[in-house]
């Protein structure tokens, strides 16, 4: 029993842990550490360990339960295992000293012993004392765990006794060393084991430490080496349990004796327990908290079910693994903000390019620069401010996979500011590249070498001792020098074309009205040759230069009609609004007109009287004589008439025109010396004349006035004076001026009656006639329903203002003047489905201005030279011709010259000297100008007077002044009646000429001869006419050109002609060919009949002839082939001569047609640059052949010998096959003649060889062409076929090309799909009919050259826009297709979901990891798509249509064909195609997070 009881007691240990206490200044500031060691000891874990214990209680404190009136705590039991895993259960129970808060002496106790003889106590007993565990369970003892020490008394089995070896401040080694001395001398008494503990071990000092082993070294007595030693830190937790462990081995003998670790060992154990500890800890959380914004709490309790977690609270308590869990949700939080910095910073170098373009943008520092970026307009569409409420990374932006916009504070971190460094480099090297490549320009446009033509082979020698082969590739040298190649032959070209616009009268001089000869041409080319520098330019382009010459040959002898008058009208009067564009804008603006007229119904008529000088007042007086009551009776109408006289200041409001009692209906404003004329003009300026530097309308705007001179007694040279100013005056406001009387009707009186009533009359009239009456204006929106004009009146006058084609700015200055005039009003002209003859042209100009007594209407059409003619021919008649030159072209001056000499110097002739780039006009400042300017103008005065015509010289100051024209307008009113008599003539000579089947033969009358005298024995007057359907008519051709109208082109009958009968047998004929009814049919050319016509034509020398079969496509509404001989159809057999056929002319309307026919192809020395090769005979361009050599050819046809003759049957059994079978045969327009590297054809059997050959070549070419492009390309390439490179904006990702980083939809499609919404979703097969290929590539290449153009609906097609735009998903463009390859897979998972819902929820969160260009280019289709097919009603396209026409363009499949390929294709055609008919049906679930449908 007792041996029993004796192996129980060894299993519990009561240790007693005693060290130095006490006051303050017994232990210093701080103790030993002898509660910190307990309480690791006793509750091990880091949440348990409290590392301030105090020694000062309150004496309720002292004398609670927990310490109970004593000085030791109970720290309560606790079982640990040793490295056996042997048990030991531990009571432990630390003596200390209390302290009273008050008194700061110990609290009195049972046992007033000293600490040294209590510690050493080996029974210590205390009734019902609890255990403690921290400061804070004093006084709240129920709020801890409770337990009592065990009854009776407690048995110390051993004692710690514990030595501080850190620095503590009040405390010395020595006075330590003395107390521990003094303990250890009564514990060594009881025989109870001793266990020396170094505390603080983590913060000693090495010679307190040595002082401390010296001391235990000491203990003992002779025969022991002393107290065994424990190096411990509570705080950190080591060697502590060792500590007790130890004490108990030495307790019970039995147990085996752990070795004591030393503190550094011990250390590092520990150190990898808890590096261990929070690496798995680490793990933990890495694979358990995903989200940065995930909260500590909500971790946790995911947390604590983990043995890693339950593990490393134990070693380092909870906050430390909140401090881990921060620190990792912070590195989430630093990932997630660098993963999107990145991001957004991968658009900042986009950004930059787009506000930053060039190196003068930047700024020394990138502060500097950000600050001027913020500035820039395109900086909102770059980045956007978060305001600070909320962190850059956690606003709403950053969920928008569309607006891609940076935040503010990424561009102010070091990263953007390195990007921009990498910026301000690349756009360096551009600027040295662009440097480099500009002088390498600069010295091609100085090298003598380089001139239009030449190869860059040729030249390249003459600069490789440049720089430039080593900063520029080859290739790029090569690429500069074609594009200046292109630059000077174009200025070549241009410059060469001037010279023919220059040399025009030669031109004219060496023609007879239908063709040229060739004496003619090298006539022209020795003129030509005159100017040696614009003639050799083109030396090594003699093609080119042929063209060019047969071209201006074509258009001067046959003028098409243009299009240039309304054009250019259209611009200048867009010039106008643009310089209005502040003023009136978005409101109708009455005219002003409207606000002064007469009220329905109502007979009073409100006048001012504006006069200086008392004249207003004598003026109303003797109104009054006349009147009645205030009656005023004219024409038989009587006017309730009040007047008003001013004679002050208009400004004032005491001289207003209007009161609160009167509103003027009118003025008339008198004058009788230049003091009171300058009165009348001044007041009118403030109140009724709009001038130009004015901001605002006068608030008088439209008042009818009527200028009245007095009568008075001065010299007949001042009342001329006086009356030119005063109709001056009247000019500019556009009113009627009232004479003064001859002196011998004027009776001595200031007015007359006469003059009074003529003034009152034009008054009324001019009120009621502005009222809305004019073409230009302003019709009451009350009573006409909106703003229109008024086009059933006709114009009195018709005058034609002519200007070279592209001469802009010299018709500006023209037009000013009219368009600024009062009575113009810029309004567009009503609508009308039908074309009424006499309703105004589009491209005219209508004012109303006073000529006589009444205000007269005249329309100034705008045109060019060449469509001026064809003005004539319509039914109007015609008044007179402005003829506007520049003095800085000296073409510009030949044009009118021509024009002026040929066609109109039977009329009024005003010839406009213009200088767009002066201030003041060509004469005005004629010693200013350079040479050539200054003959320009000595020459159009020269003329005008030759031509009996008015000149005037203008500049941009004339823009304001309407009177420039005022002279010519009444000259031309003065004539009117003339001029209408001259074409009165010429329609009854035309009728004439119409019904005898002749050509006009009359020439034009001279300028001598004209005098404008109707009735004189001398006048033949000959207007320019030519009717459509007329013999003299000749067709349009398609190219406009300035030359087009300048020359007579009236064939000059011959004498031989006389005879000459035309083939009058009627034959059926298209009713297209012959707009005219009127037109002679035509007839087939006999053989009798050409000899009778060639003998009238002068014979031309031949050298050799070649006979080739010519066909136009008039051949294909020809009646089907006879059997008679081949024969000849022209429109007048008495003009045999052939026209130049222009470029296009396959295109046009042909002039006459040739069934079965050859033509005479000769060969002819013209000199340098006018021979033919043998591959332009085969494809033809415009030249000339004179109408002897065909009707030569055509003669000399029977010495051809009989193998000619059975290879030309031959060849005409085999045309006719080729007719049945419908081939269509190029069309072969005559040359001069044949030169090249072969002999010249002897006969037609060599020539047909060689086409035939020639034919066959071509036809190998194209098919090898079309194997070359149906070339396939894997899907991975690049995009293939493109063409379109000007401006860099196709075969680039969607991220190159996007608008800004808040709209990343590209503008090419953006516009397609605006497009096809307004246009085209009622359009049939939208986007199953394929588009025209040229039509399409037409407008890429637009777009390319200019991204900011319009689509119009009037130019392009819907199917040519839809075709468009899937070519711009299509490989030939977009690098990648726009569903990218790495999400294929994905797609084809989530479309294979059986469920649903399941399956689009599947496919949103697929495509919502698209690029974000992809993603908003993608979005931005489908809701097209699903557009188009929410009108399936009329489009006839459902969204499964749609999905088939679209997946392979936007998906690409990659399909291995070694496999079974028609199985795979079906199963991808079938996966993508429900991937993107899902993506439009359900395209507000996907894309816009609404309800799913």
């Amino acid at each position: 029993c007792d041996a029993m009881s004796k192996e129980k007691r060894k299993s519990v240990f009561n240790i007693a842990v005693v060290g130095l206490s006490g006051t303050e200044q017994i232990k210093g500031e701080s103790g030993v550490g002898k509660s910190c060691l307990c309480n690791r000891f006793v509750r091990e874990e880091a949440d348990n360990y409290y590392p301030d214990h105090t020694s000062v209680l309150s004496q309720s404190d002292f004398g609670g339960r927990v310490v109970n009136n004593d000085h030791f705590l109970f720290w309560g039991d606790v079982t640990k295992k040793d490295d056996s895993g042997i048990d030991y259960k531990f009571n432990v129970i630390e003596q200390t000293e209390f302290i009273d808060d008050q008194s700061y002496q110990p609290h009195r106790s049972s046992s007033n012993q000293l600490y040294v003889k209590r510690c050493a106590q080996t029974k210590i007993s205390s009734a019902e004392k609890m255990m403690y565990i921290c400061t804070d369970q004093l006084a709240i003892e129920s709020d801890f765990d409770v337990k009592l020490m065990p009854e009776g008394k407690v048995v110390i089995d051993g004692f710690i006794l514990c030595f501080d070896v850190s620095f503590v401040k009040y405390r010395t080694i020595d006075d330590q060393v003395r107390f521990v001395q003094n303990v250890y001398h009564y514990l060594a008494k009881t025989k109870k084991p001793i266990l020396f503990a170094l505390t603080k071990c983590d913060e000693a000092l090495n010679p307190f430490v040595a002082e401390a082993m010296k001391f235990a070294a000491s203990c003992g007595g002779k025969r022991s080496s002393g107290i065994p030693v424990v190096e411990t830190s509570a705080s950190e937790n080591i060697n502590v349990t060792q500590a007790f462990l130890n004490l108990a081995q030495l307790i019970d003998k039995s147990r085996s004796k752990s070795k004591i670790a030393s503190f550094e060992d011990a250390a590092q154990v520990r150190k990898e327990l808890l590096k261990d500890a929070k690496k798995k800890l680490e793990t933990l959380l890495a694979h358990t908290v995903v989200k940065y914004d995930e909260s500590w709490t909500t971790a946790r309790k995911t947390l604590e079910n983990e043995l890693d977690y339950q593990r490393f609270v134990d070693l380092e308590g909870k906050n430390a693994a909140s401090k881990i869990f921060r620190k990792h949700v912070n590195r989430l939080r630093d990932e997630y903000r660098s993963e999107l910095q990145s991001k957004y910073l991968h658009y900042l170098p986009r950004a930059l390019k787009l506000i930053l373009p060039n190196v003068v943008s930047l700024r020394p520092t990138w502060n500097d620069t950000l600050l001027l970026m913020s500035k820039n307009p395109k900086f909102d569409r770059c980045s956007y401010s978060t305001l600070q409420l909320v962190p850059w990374y956690e606003h709403k932006h950053i969920n928008s996979l569309e607006d891609r916009r940076i935040p503010y504070e990424l561009l102010l971190t070091l990263e953007a500011e390195q990007i921009f460094r990498f910026h301000r480099q690349e756009l360096e090297v551009v600027q040295r590249r662009c440097e480099v490549k500009d002088k390498f320009r600069e010295m091609l446009a100085h090298s003598p070498q380089v001139t239009p033509g030449r190869e860059w082979d040729e030249v390249a020698k003459f600069f490789k001792q440049n720089n430039f082969f080593n900063e520029i590739s080859e290739n790029e040298l090569s690429t500069i020098y074609e594009q200046f190649q292109t630059e000077i032959t174009e200025k070549a070209k241009e410059n060469f074309q001037e010279l023919l616009w220059e040399k025009l009268d030669i031109f004219a001089s060496n023609n007879n009205g239908t063709h040229m000869d060739i004496q003619g041409i090298a006539s022209c080319h020795d003129a030509l040759k005159e100017d040696p520098s614009r003639y050799i330019a083109m030396a090594k382009l003699p093609k080119q230069r042929d063209e060019i010459l047969n071209r201006h040959i074509s258009e001067t002898l046959y003028p098409p009609v243009d299009t240039w008058g309304s054009e250019c009208l259209g611009k200048v009067l867009q010039v106008k609004r643009d310089l209005k564009s502040g003023k009136h804008q978005n409101s109708f603006i009455p005219s002003p007109s409207l606000r002064w007229q007469l009220k329905e119904g109502s007979d009073s008529l409100n006048v001012v009287l504006l006069g200086a000088d008392g004249l207003s007042h004598e003026l109303a007086n003797e109104i009054t004589v006349h009147s009645s009551d205030d009656e005023y009776t004219l024409d038989g109408c009587i006017h309730q008439l009040r007047l008003r006289s001013i004679d002050g200041n208009v400004r004032l409001l005491s001289n207003s025109f209007k009161t609160s009692s009167f509103s003027p209906h009118g003025c008339i404003a008198v004058y009788s010396s230049m003091e009171s004329l300058r009165y009348i003009e001044k007041s009118l300026e403030n109140t009724v004349m709009s001038l130009p530097d004015q901001a605002e309308a006068p608030p008088f705007q439209g008042l009818p006035v009527s200028i009245l001179l007095a009568s008075y007694s001065n010299s007949e040279k001042e009342v001329h004076k006086l009356r030119d100013a005063g109709e001056r005056l009247a000019s500019r406001i556009g009113c009627p001026f009232i004479d003064v009387l001859p002196p011998e009707y004027a009776y001595n009186r200031r007015f007359h009656e006469s003059q009074i009533r003529l003034a009152m009359r034009s008054l009324i009239e001019g009120i009621k006639e502005r009222a809305g009456s004019g073409r230009n204006s302003t019709v009451d929106p009350d009573q006409s329903g909106g703003v229109g004009v008024d086009g059933t009146l006709s114009p009195d006058l018709r005058i034609i203002m002519c200007t070279s084609v592209g001469d802009l700015s010299a018709a500006e200055i023209a037009l000013f003047p009219l368009l600024n005039h009062t009575s113009f009003r810029d309004c567009p002209p009503k609508d009308t489905e039908e074309e009424d003859d006499d309703a105004e042209l589009p491209d005219s100009v209508v004012i109303e201005t006073y000529l006589g007594n009444r205000r007269r209407r005249i329309a100034v059409t705008l045109t060019s030279y060449q469509s001026a003619r064809h003005l004539l021919s319509k039914g109007h008649p015609l008044h007179g011709f402005i003829l506007v030159y520049d003095t800085m072209r000296k073409s510009s001056f030949s044009i009118l010259k021509v024009f002026a000499n040929n066609t109109a110097s039977a009329y009024p002739l005003l010839l406009l000297c213009v200088s767009p780039n002066e201030e003041r006009p060509p004469a005005a400042a004629f010693f200013q100008q350079n040479k050539i300017a200054r003959q320009l103008v000595v020459d159009g005065n020269t003329l005008a007077d030759k031509l009996q015509a008015k000149f005037v010289s203008a500049s941009s100051k004339h823009r304001h002044q309407p009177q420039v024209y005022s002279t010519f307008f009444k000259d031309a009113w003065e004539h009117k009646e003339d001029t209408e008599a001259i074409h009165s003539n010429d329609d009854v000579k035309e009728d004439e000429r119409e019904e005898n089947g002749t050509g006009s033969s009359t020439p034009r009358s001279s300028a001598s001869e004209r005098k404008f005298k109707v009735g004189s024995d001398d006048y033949r007057p000959e207007t320019p006419r030519f009717k459509v359907g007329s013999d003299d008519y000749r067709p349009e051709t398609p190219r406009a050109s300035p030359t087009a109208g300048l020359i007579d082109n009236e064939f000059q009958m011959n004498p031989a002609y006389d005879n000459c009968e035309p083939y009058t047998k009627k034959t059926s004929q298209p009713s297209h060919l012959y707009p005219n009814n009127s037109t002679n049919a035509p007839g087939k050319l006999n053989p009798d009949l050409l000899n009778r016509v060639a003998a009238g034509i002068k014979k031309q020398p031949v050298r050799q002839a070649l006979l080739l079969r010519q066909q136009s496509l008039s051949d294909t509404l020809a009646p089907e082939p006879s059997h008679e001989p081949p024969y000849m159809t022209v429109h007048d057999p008495t003009k045999v001569g052939f026209r130049v056929l222009p470029p296009g002319y396959e295109q046009a309307k042909p002039l006459f047609k040739i069934q079965q026919s050859y033509i005479i192809c000769t060969q002819v020395s013209l000199g340098r640059g006018f021979t033919s090769s043998q591959e332009d005979l085969l494809h033809p361009s415009p030249s000339v052949l004179s109408s002897s050599s065909v009707v030569k050819g055509l003669l000399e046809r029977s010495s051809h010998t009989p193998k000619d003759e059975k290879l030309w049957r031959k060849e005409e059994k085999r045309r006719k096959e080729e007719e049945k079978k419908k081939v269509k045969t190029r069309i072969l327009a005559p040359k001069l003649g044949w030169q090249g590297g072969q002999a010249y054809p002897k006969n037609l059997g060599t020539a047909l060889i060689i086409l035939k050959k020639e034919k066959e070549q071509r036809i190998r070419y194209k098919e090898k062409q079309k194997q070359n492009q149906s070339t396939r390309h894997p899907p991975n390439s690049v995009a293939i076929g493109n063409k379109h490179n000007v401006s860099d904006y196709f075969n680039k990702n969607l991220d190159e090309i996007i608008q800004g980083l808040n709209h990343m939809v590209p503008l090419f499609v953006e516009k397609c799909v605006q497009f096809l919404e307004t246009y085209g979703l009622s359009t049939e097969g939208l986007y199953r009919i394929p588009a025209n290929a040229k039509e399409r590539e037409n407008l890429i290449r637009r777009f390319d050259e200019d991204n900011t153009i319009e689509f119009n609906a009037t130019e392009v097609s819907v199917s040519t826009i839809t075709g468009s735009l899937t070519w711009f998903f299509s490989q030939r463009n977009l690098p990648d297709p726009l569903i990218p390859y790495h999400l294929h897979d994905e797609l084809e998972e989530a479309v294979g979901m059986p469920d649903a819902s399941l399956k689009v929820c599947s496919v949103r969160g697929v495509i919502r990891k698209l690029p974000y260009a992809n993603y908003a280019t993608f979005k931005y289709l489908c809701t097209h798509l699903r557009t188009v097919s929410d009108n399936e009603a009329e489009n006839k396209m459902s969204s499964e249509n749609l999905a088939i026409c679209w997946w392979p363009t936007l998906f690409r499949p990659e399909v291995d064909l070694s496999l079974n390929s028609a199985a795979v294709a079906g199963m991808t055609k079938i996966c993508f195609r429900d991937v993107l008919l899902a993506c439009i049906n359900q395209y507000a679930f996907i894309f816009y997070g609404k309800q799913e449908v």
